[in-house]
């Protein structure tokens, strides 16, 4: 096929080419006689038509459609959302941001006015950066640990911790740094947000099943172990089986355990009969008290 020919197109500054017509397309007009000639020669003129004028629009499409430009920002923000990545916000975040996000001065900024004069959102972004503030706190007593040891030796850390899981916002997040340390301090101090706490409530509850649980049990200390048994103990023969252990080892965390033993009244049907008669005949229930009287227990 011959190179295609241009011709000016009336709007365009580049020549439309001029499409040579396929030679498929039979457009020779031979002289027919009759109507079927005629026909003949409509078909191959239209056909023809078609052709051209299909070619030319293509051309002129081409020619004259916008070229798509892409803007440096829409690119690079495509770019960022395919990634993954989060684009930086412009400009600095706003007080309720950043009193959220646990900043001091921006919390100390927005308390420092009178609960009267901010709105719900201020007083909520002040307990979210409180909130913010212990757990980075946790974080930090958790890396703190002797690194010989892997105990908390600071008094003023494990003050700390027992303070934050106290509390119920960060009750979880203590006790798992605690379940963490090493024996026999880690039974010590989840034992201590048990028992230590006046009112039993879901902080106690979970410290209570925590020390029983495998792996925190097994870093109780022979004393605690004591106290540990006496408090899961049912029947009468059970507690006789703790006492020489108590008599050997316990300290003052079993004191009052062994000493609601002593009491000789409580059962049957008046009430006046000995719950515990099986301990009484002897006398080791006296000097497993007399012997745990005299050991003091951990003090934090």
């Amino acid at each position: 096929m011959r190179e295609p020919e241009r011709g000016n197109v009336p709007g365009l500054s580049s020549p439309v080419p001029i499409v040579p017509v396929p030679r498929s397309v039979d457009i020779s007009y031979k002289a027919d006689a009759g109507a079927g000639g005629a026909i003949a020669r409509m078909i191959g003129a239209f056909l023809a038509g078609a052709v051209l004028v299909g070619a030319g629009a293509f051309w002129v499409g081409r020619m004259t459609a916008p070229k798509a430009t892409s803007k440096p920002g829409a690119v690079a923000s495509q770019s960022a959302t395919m990634s993954g990545a989060t684009p930086a916000a412009s400009g600095s975040s706003s007080p309720l941001d950043r009193t959220a996000g646990g900043d001091p001065e921006a919390i100390q900024a927005m308390q420092a006015r009178p609960p009267t004069e901010r709105v719900a959102e201020e007083t909520l972004a002040i307990a979210s950066g409180r909130a913010r503030q212990r757990h980075e706190e946790l974080s930090e007593l958790g890396a703190k640990r002797s690194s010989q040891s892997g105990q908390l030796a600071d008094g003023a850390s494990v003050q700390m911790l027992l303070k934050y899981a106290k509390e119920p916002e960060t009750t979880v997040e203590a006790q798992r740094i605690m379940a963490t340390l090493p024996a026999p301090q880690a039974a010590d101090l989840i034992y201590e947000v048990w028992v230590g706490t006046p009112a039993r409530n879901p902080t106690t509850e979970l410290a209570e099943e925590l020390v029983y649980s495998k792996e925190v049990r097994a870093k109780a200390s022979p004393a605690l172990g004591v106290a540990l048994d006496l408090r899961a103990a049912r029947t009468c023969e059970e507690f006789a089986a703790i006492l020489p252990r108590a008599t050997e080892a316990g300290d003052r965390r079993s004191q009052a355990l062994l000493g609601r033993l002593a009491v000789r009244v409580g059962c049957g049907p008046t009430g006046r009969e000995d719950c515990f008669a099986c301990l009484h005949p002897r006398k080791t229930l006296e000097l497993a008290i007399r012997a745990v009287r005299v050991r003091a227990s951990p003090r934090f």
